[in-house]
């Protein structure tokens, strides 16, 4: 029998439809009409993934995921939800209760895949090579204080003000919050990090917490010329061409939970560069020896596994959202076809490449030709943005 998936609906009608969708599958399909019954399954069937709606009575979605992630941390998380339960959807993110949703109404067959990209993900987070390189470092690195202060206080529906003196309280992240801030083509300067908080969104300003504590407490001691801060300012940049790219497609600013992307996509090369510097100087070496040898070929031959994984990884343990783990894991590979944020990821690996290149950095980094395509958006128009982001940005 194949992975177990618990759906979680207080329609009888909504339950049933998930069970004949799912009749030639491979999966082993449990209902609950209620997050109490939920919970119960839980405790006495091996679960791998949950899909709750987020309005039910006595117990919400929202609740159920709390406790589910508190009991069972390893079960992989979705929300079902409408656009009116937006804001909960946005707090069940932040703080980790869901890994992604899927909007209201749905696609059986889309549904199923999605459920199938997000095995596969696993999977490689969970492979020998990436989990031998894991155990290697010892400890994990954890989430900085400040993170936890900020998600509290989103938990508990704080007013916007006081999550802003929060950040206040600290000038290097109080900095880092409005450079991102003002590099996001929102439009319009600011010099508050109160109106940063409401332009960006709170899952915005959770991230740029996140990465700024990350690349501080992370500082490498290599003897290469790669350093936290030359990689933070890689990442801004990179999530600047990224919004600048997302909008020539779309004509509209990047969606809230895919947004920090770019700020998060190298964590794992910053980790490689803090736990394991030898190695890295080899991997760099070989891709200076080498024009034709990537970057993520030479970490393959010489570390086993690639910062990507890793930073897929760490991502993962630190329960951030699906999105973000897929930028991370495949922004040099955005073709792959276990991923489901194809688009995204395609427009992170051109932000990436380009941002490298603007800052004369990084041999073995190089554009897919295909990913044009995908974004039915020529290399030119690509090149034009890129442009318009460095005469902002690079002095």
């Amino acid at each position: 029998m194949g992975k177990a998936i618990l759906f979680v609906d207080d329609e009888t009608k909504v339950l049933r439809s998930f069970r004949r969708a799912f009749l030639d599958s491979d999966y082993r399909v449990l209902l609950a009409e209620s997050g109490r019954e939920g919970l119960e399954i839980l405790g006495t069937e091996a679960i791998d993934l949950v899909i709750s709606d987020m309005n039910m009575p006595q117990m919400n979605g929202y609740e159920f995921l709390q406790e589910v992630k508190e009991r069972h941390p390893s079960v992989i998380r979705i929300i079902l939800s409408g656009y009116t339960e937006r804001n909960t959807v946005c707090k069940a993110l932040i703080d980790g209760s869901a890994k992604a949703y899927i909007a209201k109404p749905w696609d059986n067959q889309q549904l199923k895949e999605y459920i199938r990209h997000m095995f596969e993900v696993q999977d490689i987070l969970n492979g020998k090579g990436l989990l031998e390189f894991i155990n290697g470092m010892g400890e994990l690195p954890t989430l900085p204080s400040i993170y936890y202060t900020i998600i509290s206080l989103i938990q508990s529906d704080a007013d916007v003000s006081e999550i802003a003196e929060v950040i206040e309280e600290d000038p290097a992240l109080s900095a880092r919050v409005l450079k991102v801030a003002n590099s996001a083509f929102y439009h319009r300067a600011t010099g508050s990090i109160k109106q940063a908080i409401v332009y960006m969104g709170l899952l915005t300003i959770r991230d740029i917490v996140l990465s700024t504590s990350v690349f501080e407490s992370l500082g490498s001691t290599s003897e290469t010329h790669f350093t936290a801060e030359l990689l933070w300012r890689q990442s801004n940049l990179c999530n600047s061409i990224a919004s600048s790219i997302y909008r020539l497609v779309h004509s509209t600013n990047v969606p809230e939970e895919f947004f920090a992307s770019g700020l998060l996509h190298d964590i794992g090369l910053l980790v490689m560069l803090k736990y394991f510097p030898d190695k890295f100087s080899q991997v760099l070496q070989a891709v200076e020896e080498d024009p034709q040898l990537s970057l993520i070929d030479a970490e393959e031959i010489v570390v086993g596994t690639t910062h990507s994984e890793l930073g897929g990884y760490l991502l993962n343990w630190w329960n951030l959202p699906h999105t973000l783990i897929e930028a991370a894991l495949f922004h040099h590979c955005p073709l792959d076809e276990r991923s489901i944020n194809k688009e995204f990821n395609v427009i992170v690996h051109l932000a990436d490449a380009y941002s490298w290149k603007l800052l004369g950095q990084f041999p073995g980094i190089r554009v897919i030709p295909e990913v044009y395509d995908l974004i039915s958006v020529p290399e030119e128009a690509i090149l034009q943005e890129v442009e318009r982001v460095k005469d902002r940005f690079i002095p």
